[in-house]
């Protein structure tokens, strides 16, 4: 029968342990390539080699360099992929608030009608109550109803709609995308930024969404162009949303020869190919 040995018990096999001191002494005699922890050893141990080929590029570094530095203010907030979107919205919800202002609105979010939402959320500021109830019936699909209550948040002073004036701005935006007026979208969009610009709140990082949100609906009539340049401006923020957006318009441009088409003949989509092929070797 074999019993384990403890692994604190020295070997009894003197002829192994010279034979593994030796094979020791032989991998150290060996000469050592040098390298970092940023690139590998060919780079020096094969230099000529190095020098005639091009490096592959990070396609998420390149896309944020097709414009120029953007215009400070805007900070992108992308989702991190393990706090669900409805949590996030919640925390950014309550920035501000007392607790039982923070009541009221979780309150309206559950009810099942506008009316019971308004009804629950009595005594709330005049933002609060409408931005919430737009909500509501938002997520309800009555559109227009909600429209109508995100338009009564913009009519504010701007003092009266420190939380939530940018919040309606941009859904306002999303509601003149969804009747088709892209021009008001897009003014509505403008606006949503300037008023980030200028200090107004925004925890979900709305301002620099809202250039996503323009690049889709161009995205969705078919002008690529248009989309990749505020896909761009997104990216250059650092969004991640923006550059992945990127890549899959990319993407497509390869397979579909008519967008591949269009994007050559214009100086950014001529970039953004290149960026793509650099960064797929």
């Amino acid at each position: 029968m074999l019993i384990a040995r403890p692994i604190e018990s020295a070997p009894r096999e003197p002829a192994r342990s010279r034979l593994l001191l030796a094979l020791c002494a032989a991998a150290l005699a060996l000469p050592a390539l040098a390298c970092g922890p940023d690139f590998p050893v060919t780079l020096l141990d094969a230099r000529p080699q190095t020098l005639l080929e091009l490096s592959e590029g990070v396609f998420a570094f390149e896309v944020a360099r097709l414009l120029p530095q953007p215009q400070p203010g805007l900070q992108a907030q992308d989702a991190d992929g393990w706090n669900p979107p409805g949590e996030v919205r919640a925390t950014a919800e309550a920035q501000g608030l007392d607790g039982a202002s923070i009541e009221k609105i979780v309150a309206m979010r559950a009810s099942d009608s506008v009316a019971t939402a308004q009804a629950v959320g009595a005594g709330l500021s005049p933002e609060l109550l409408d931005y919430t109830a737009g909500a509501v019936a938002w997520n309800q699909q009555a559109f227009d109803p909600a429209h109508a209550y995100f338009r009564a948040v913009i009519a504010l002073p701007a003092a009266e709609r420190p939380l939530r004036g940018v919040w309606a701005s941009y859904m306002d935006a999303r509601s003149l995308v969804l009747n088709g007026d892209v021009a008001g979208a897009d003014a509505a969009f403008a606006r949503t930024r300037e008023w980030v610009i200028a200090g107004a709140a925004d925890p979900l990082g709305l301002g620099v969404a809202s250039f996503g949100e323009q690049a889709r609906e161009r995205l969705n009539r078919g002008d690529a162009v248009g989309a990749i340049r505020l896909y761009a401006q997104q990216a250059a923020y650092g969004s991640r949303s923006g550059s992945n957006s990127l890549l899959f318009v990319a993407r497509k441009a390869f397979v579909d020869a008519a967008m591949r088409e269009r994007l050559l003949a214009d100086a950014l989509g001529r970039q953004l190919l290149v960026a793509y092929l650099f960064a797929r070797s």
